[in-house]
């Protein structure tokens, strides 16, 4: 069995669409005037808390166990996807796709094979992953 992946390229704004159910993305806890960035994930959120609030929120929801501790392998998990190079934070999420905002020098389809690699190795190990890259218009790009 394979997992298909779907990205569609907008300047510096891009959508990864998997074929697989992904963890769920919770609004995270902010305090009511916070300075932060108004992104779901990235590298100024506090990632313990968030991973909390993630084991929380899939606990007995998901088709795949992680392994070890739930709240552990999230943290790792949301640490490999903010350290990805370009990655500017996560705009939205949903059981099937990613809205990400990516560094304007950095080639967002890259980044979308990277984010798309992290999470199959976290929550599809087993499967090889077919990529298709859309343009803005939709039209296919590139598929492997």
């Amino acid at each position: 069995m394979s997992m298909r992946v779907s990205i569609s390229r907008h300047p510096q704004f891009f959508e990864i669409e998997f074929d697989q159910d992904l963890p769920l993305f919770p609004e995270p806890n902010r305090p009511k005037f916070s300075s932060r960035d108004d992104y779901l994930c990235s590298r100024a959120l506090d990632l313990d808390a968030y991973a909390s609030q993630m084991a929380t929120a899939n606990a007995g929801c998901l088709p795949f166990e992680l392994p070890g501790e739930s709240r552990q392998a999230y943290r790792e998990f949301l640490t490999e996807l903010v350290l990805i190079p370009g990655l500017v934070g996560i705009f939205s999420a949903n059981r099937y796709s990613l809205r990400i905002h990516a560094g304007r020098h950095f080639d967002a389809s890259r980044i979308a094979s990277l984010v798309a690699t992290v999470v199959r190795r976290w929550f599809y190990p087993e499967q090889e992953a077919r990529y298709t890259v859309l343009g803005s218009s939709g039209e296919v790009i590139e598929q492997t």
